[in-house]
């Protein structure tokens, strides 16, 4: 098993609400950025995949906190994988505070749909590349 995929950034002005404490959707961003950035790092031909018409479609997030973030403060989002279907993934990403503290926790359901949004099942590359990141606790089917 692989480490986790560790996605990097700060708080700034722009993430903060009048409380001056991370306005609470922004987590789903940063969410969304991580998981670019990590399936750009894991699947070199992410891209490729999209441009021949698949799409890897958001069916379910969500985002637990545990603690409030503030104005400069490093965030880390650790992503692993903790399901592995024939057409889904579903990630785990732990964020950090100063690459420990945890402060929040978010899961994203992804499937793997074809031009015209039907699932379609993970290209065994791909599969194989996302179970390096598969979680000790997490499941592959």
């Amino acid at each position: 098993m692989t480490p986790p995929f560790r996605y990097e950034t700060r708080v700034f002005v722009a993430d903060t609400n009048c409380f001056g404490t991370v306005y609470f959707a922004r987590y789903f961003e940063w969410q969304g950025r991580a998981r670019e950035v990590f399936f750009r790092a894991v699947l070199p031909n992410f891209q490729e995949l999209m441009e021949a018409g698949y799409r890897l479609l958001t069916v379910e997030a969500s985002m637990r906190y545990a603690k409030e973030l503030r104005l400069f403060e490093a965030l880390t989002i650790a992503i692993d994988v903790v399901e592995l279907k024939e057409a889904s993934v579903v990630l785990r990403l732990a964020f950090l505070r100063d690459q420990e503290e945890p402060v929040g926790l978010g899961h994203q359901r992804l499937v793997l749909t074809d031009r015209d949004g039907r699932p379609t099942p993970i290209p065994e590359e791909i599969r194989l590349r996302l179970q390096a990141h598969l979680a000790l606790n997490g499941r592959a089917c």
